[in-house]
Formats: structure tokens, sequence, C-alpha cells
């Protein structure tokens, strides 16, 4: 199962300072609907409730119709896909990384001169 998120992971206060004064607006309203749609994911369970299948034999009149019902829900297995990118966007990121130190200490060398 995915892991639930609890809060927003990216740094608004940070992004906004690059974002240049004409495209403000466009950078407020989509932080609106991002905190939105997070507020509404958030207000939802992390699992789905549990089906009371006693309860439903009870109610149900057709013998056998809820068992059946039952043995098929259990037996539903939607696969989760698996994660195949993550190692190679990290690999991305040291690499990223790496050619920025570089370039700081490219920079710093030449600061000194």
């Amino acid at each position: 199962m995915a892991k639930r998120i609890s809060q927003s992971s990216i740094n608004w206060a940070g992004l906004a300072e690059r974002v240049p004064a004409e495209q403000r607006a466009h950078f407020t309203a989509f932080k609106v609907r991002s905190d939105g749609y997070l507020r509404r994911v958030m207000a939802n369970p992390s699992e789905a409730p549990k089906i009371d299948w006693a309860k439903y034999k009870q109610l149900v009149p057709i013998t056998g119709m809820v068992d059946k019902f039952q043995k098929q829900y259990e037996a539903l297995k939607i696969p989760f896909p698996s994660d195949t990118l993550t190692s190679k966007v990290e690999a991305q990121k040291a690499e990223v990384k790496r050619a920025i130190e570089e370039f700081i200490k490219a920079s710093n060398a030449n600061i000194a001169k």
C-alpha cells in the first residue's frame, strides 16, 4: 500500500522567492489549488471502511448471496505498480548534486582569482 502523506513536501516560501512578480498571481492560484487538494485527501480515511458481512447476511433474504459476494470481494486483488524509477531518480539526483558541487568549486576558484 502507498504511504500516506501528512503534509506537503513543497517548500512554498522558497519557491515563492523565485517566482517573478508577473507570475505571482498564477503561483498563488496554484498554491491554493494544491492546498485544497491536500485538505481533501487528508479529510478521507487512510483505509477503506471494513464491510460488516454479518449485518448483510441478516438483511439480505437470498441465501448464499452475501457469502458469494464476500468470497468475490476477498478474492479481488488490485495490483499496485512496483516502484522501478526511484533508483534512477536517486542516481540522477546524486549526479546533479555532484555537478553542482563541482560548479561551486570552480566558481569559488574563479572568485578567488
